[in-house]
């Protein structure tokens, strides 16, 4: 790929050149581009787009010859509103199955978004719009008129990412440093229990701080603060305002309501685990054992693995769990690759105490040798294919990967 270095700005789009290597007879893909900031549940996408591969004379890639070198371009819209400042540029291909997965030069899974870079936007030769597809507010903020206010979702599980967005117009004067946000759920007062049943925390400028704005011209900053994982379920509302620390405080903006739900949540194990562990995965949480249906399946089986896993707190990303079946010559036969809990209990949802019960199902090829076979475990970022690290009585595991079982199967 290939992109110019110089900034670009609204209302041009971004142009990326691609040129490609089929291996193999192709399928219909689709490029998909973004620009976005931030990392982990937190990364925002601010502008986006998709459309059809093809190659400079307008051929799909099923008509592509197979080891012939080609090009092709995709693009991004840049819209007035997009804040002035630097992104970064990622790419995804899918095809009829999904998200096509990335493989690095040493043949490992390398997930499914490819950094291309950074990319400078510059702020627009003139204002956007009045910003009418956001819900209209009018308040003044130093160095700020808010126009409007894109509300989060009207329900969002605890411990998830929530997006927002404000719609604001530059004037003179300097802006605060951050903006202060505030999800207040039920009651304003104390519950019961005595915790104050809200949630409060910053919001950084992002890409770039009001200063860079020119007056006059509006646009539409994204944010997606994490919700707390303990929050109570019920109807909350967001607020938004100036954080200037300890000195005055402007107006707060309510930016809408938006109902918090809970998962079931379990703090003991349903029961003693047949394979006692004790592995740590990335800080947040903890396996702590295993339970196969069978030690000797035959081929061709369903093999049924239970994991049981202890929260030491949220993650700061979905992180997909990974069970392989492996031969002597660490060649992966079957795997499983899914949320835990078959996707109801992101790791961004783990609150401390709490025990995860997670299934898999590995069907055993039914065309290999009867023998000794290994079972892995461990935790990976999709979009990266980044492994998160595995630890066992304080030392790192080879590979971040946890051997929990070695099964014997049957012919």
């Amino acid at each position: 790929y290939a992109q110019s270095e110089d900034p670009v700005q609204a209302p041009d789009p971004l142009t990326v050149h691609m040129r490609w290597l089929p291996h193999t007879m192709l399928g219909e893909l689709e490029v998909y581009l973004t620009l976005q900031t931030g990392d982990g549940a937190r990364e925002i996408i601010w502008a986006e787009g998709g459309q059809r591969v093809v190659n400079g004379w307008g051929w799909p890639a099923p008509n592509w010859l197979t080891g012939a070198v080609t090009d092709g371009e995709a693009y991004i819209a840049i819209p007035l509103d997009l804040p002035p400042g630097t992104y970064t540029l990622v790419m995804s291909l899918s095809g009829s199955d999904g998200w096509l997965g990335l493989t690095r030069s040493d043949g490992s899974f390398g997930g499914t978004q490819l950094v291309l870079g950074d990319v400078v936007v510059e702020a627009p030769p003139y204002p956007a719009p009045q910003l009418d597809r956001l819900i209209a507010r009018n308040a003044e903020w130093p160095g700020l008129h808010v126009i409007g206010v894109g509300p989060p979702e009207m329900q969002l599980m605890a411990g998830r990412a929530m997006p927002f967005s404000l719609g604001l117009e530059r004037r003179e004067g300097s802006s605060a440093d951050a903006l202060a946000w505030e999800l207040v759920c039920g009651a304003a007062q104390e519950s019961r229990t005595g915790v104050r049943r809200s949630q409060l925390g910053l919001l950084q400028w992002a890409p770039s701080t009001p200063e860079a704005w020119p007056v006059g011209h509006r646009y539409e900053v994204r944010y997606a603060p994490l919700l707390s994982p303990d929050l109570p379920e019920g109807k909350c509302t967001l607020s938004v305002w100036p954080s200037y620390g300890d000195g005055p405080q402007a107006d707060a903006v309510i930016v809408g309501e938006v109902s918090v739900q809970q998962r079931s949540r379990e703090l003991v194990l349903p029961r003693t685990p047949d394979i006692p562990l004790a592995v740590t995965v990335g800080g947040f949480g903890e396996l702590v054992g295993a339970d196969l249906a069978s030690l000797e399946p035959r081929l061709g089986d369903d093999l049924d693995i239970t994991l049981y896993w202890r929260a030491l707190g949220p993650a700061a990303a979905d992180y997909t769990v990974f069970v392989h079946l492996v031969d002597p010559d660490n060649g992966i036969l079957a795997q499983s690759d899914a949320w835990p809990d078959g996707g109801a209990a992101p790791t961004t949802t783990w609150s401390e105490g709490e025990v995860i019960v997670d299934r898999h199902v590995l069907r055993v090829p039914a065309a290999m040798p009867a023998g000794d076979y290994r079972l892995y475990v461990g935790m990976y970022d999709a979009r990266h294919g980044t492994r998160q690290a595995l630890y066992a009585a304080g030392v790192r595991l080879d590979e971040d990967r946890a051997q929990f079982s070695l099964i014997e199967i049957q012919p």
